[in-house]
């Protein structure tokens, strides 16, 4: 009856998340998380509004999502050359990603 009590607490102990090895679990998912200028591949850059710039990329992108378009926005000119343009006063920031989804960029944008 003991052991049936301690595997029962132990399953809901997991269920909830407050063992270690529940909270590995996460990253055994392959679960990540890129926060706004929190990477190696951040850089902080400030456009003029109605003012563009030309990203030279390395390798190709193959997606890029600008959090606020009204802000700035992007023109891709071929898979390694990417042109942002300052459109209103603001913040905003871009991620740029190769095709297996690793981040090439993040670019945190202030337009004014």
């Amino acid at each position: 009856m003991r052991a049936e009590l301690i595997l029962k607490a132990s399953a809901l102990a997991l269920t909830l998340g407050l063992c270690p090895m529940a909270a590995s679990a996460q990253n055994l998912m392959g679960v990540r998380t890129i926060e706004p200028g929190d990477s190696n591949v951040t850089k902080i850059v400030k456009l003029g509004k109605d003012k563009s710039m030309v990203i030279e990329l390395d390798r190709p992108a193959a997606d890029i999502v600008i959090t606020n378009p009204a802000i700035a926005d992007a023109t891709v000119q071929t898979a390694k050359r990417i042109i942002f343009r300052g459109i209103e006063s603001g913040q905003t920031n871009a991620f740029i990603f190769d095709r297996d989804g690793n981040p090439l960029l993040n670019l945190e944008i202030s337009v004014g």
